[in-house]
């Protein structure tokens, strides 16, 4: 979904059924929340938040900056990294 507010950069939001849930309802992907809708997939956010826990730390500098610490949790439930 994108959201103009002229003069600013428009903001994007990324809704995904989560294919793990039982009631198929759908959900804001909120690392992908005001960032190009192709940089979410460029970056392979989607595959490091399943090997680290991904927290944004600077929420724009530029419109096409984004900022993540990647922390990696002590394994309960996470994947090793490849």
């Amino acid at each position: 979904v994108a959201m103009p507010q002229p003069p600013r950069h428009p903001r994007f939001a990324m809704f995904t059924i989560d294919p793990n849930s039982d009631a198929q309802e759908w959900a804001e992907n909120q690392l992908g929340r005001d960032m190009w809708p192709s940089f979410v997939s460029l970056l392979e956010l989607t595959r490091l938040s399943r090997v680290y826990t991904l927290q944004r730390i600077h929420k724009e500098v530029r419109p096409t900056s984004h900022i993540y610490l990647a922390t990696q949790p002590s394994l309960g439930g996470k994947v090793q990294p490849p």
